[in-house]
């Protein structure tokens, strides 16, 4: 069986991985006690944003390792408010290759979700600290990549076609208008 817990599963390695899925409370509370009332008086420096919002986001980040490098926020294949049944909507109907990343629901690791032959794959990216993975232990230096952009050019024969986010396509559109008012 190819499945581990939090429904993600993995390519190059058989077995299950007996890691946790979810969010601490404590993260939460202390989310909540630390922003939550600071909302009301600070609204344009959250951006609007409602606290569901906000406490939603905490808990995608509270799963994943900040061991990105800025190259990798920037990419447009990054959804970091994209979980595994919206990857399947996402990619519904789009051409093989296809593909994006986004945090996965086990702790400590994203995911890359991707067209194939006749499905949408999903598959754990390991955070190793530093670096990632596609296995929880990789044998080999090969098998460990410094940034997720890096994993992804290294697997661009299946990883074709970034599916761009929608920070990613806002952040384009908003330069295009910049530069339209600056002529």
């Amino acid at each position: 069986n190819n499945s581990v817990e939090g429904g993600e599963s993995n390519v190059h390695g058989g077995g299950s991985n007996g890691g946790g899925s979810g969010t601490s409370g404590s993260t939460i509370t202390t989310y909540k006690n630390g922003i939550g009332t600071a909302k009301e008086h600070n609204k344009e420096i959250i951006n609007n944003q409602s606290l569901e919002e906000l406490l939603l986001f905490d808990q995608q980040l509270s799963k994943i390792s900040f061991n990105m490098t800025s190259e990798d926020f920037s990419q447009p294949w990054f959804h970091k408010r994209v979980d595994r049944e919206m990857a399947q909507q996402l990619l519904q109907d789009q051409t093989i290759g296809t593909f994006l990343i986004r945090p996965s629901s086990q702790r400590g690791c994203y995911a890359m979700s991707w067209v194939a032959e006749k499905e949408t794959k999903h598959n754990l990216i390991y955070g190793l600290f530093p670096g990632f993975a596609l296995t929880e232990k990789p044998v080999s230096e090969s098998e460990k990549f410094w940034s997720l952009s890096e994993l992804v050019k290294y697997h661009s024969d299946f990883l074709i076609h970034p599916l761009p986010s929608i920070e990613y396509q806002q952040q384009q559109q908003h330069q295009l208008q910049q530069q339209q008012q600056q002529t």
